[in-house]
């Protein structure tokens, strides 16, 4: 199936490639990542291989105290994998836990210091971000 992947396989994966960073958002499930997380991510690894050296950053929550801490473990160890190659932020790390109290019956998230914390990572990825692609541009040219 790799030599010949369905239509939503190849729309998935171009649109990794078009995109500048990927955000990862997971929930854990019995202390990892959802199956179909790490099916989506074997796509990416497959022939092309459209994650080597993108941006990724790993948000999380869980209803527990730990946020995901254990599945976004995992989920950076397969970031890490030579298939995928993908360069994390170190120590931008957003777990997010006792998730069910944070928002309001709309499901919107309404915890203040969440989202000031959230903006706080969000920026500190952008400006990375954007610090390794001037890079790989400065790279380019010599």
């Amino acid at each position: 199936m790799e030599s010949a992947p369905p239509q939503s396989v190849i729309d998935f994966k171009g649109n990794v490639a078009a995109a500048d960073a990927v955000l990862w958002v997971t929930p854990e499930y019995n202390s990892t990542i959802p199956g179909v997380m790490a099916n989506a991510i074997d796509w990416l690894s497959r022939v092309d291989r459209v994650m080597i050296g993108k941006p990724s950053w790993i948000v999380g929550s869980s209803m527990g105290l730990l946020g995901s801490v254990k599945a976004q473990g995992h989920l950076r160890d397969i970031l890490f994998a030579s298939g995928i190659s993908s360069p994390l932020l170190p120590g931008n790390e957003a777990y997010i836990g006792l998730v069910h109290e944070k928002f309001n019956e709309q499901g919107e998230l309404n915890d203040e210091p969440t989202m000031k914390y959230l903006d706080l990572v969000a920026d500190h990825f952008v400006r990375w971000m954007n610090e390794l692609s001037q890079l790989k541009q400065l790279q380019s040219q010599t």
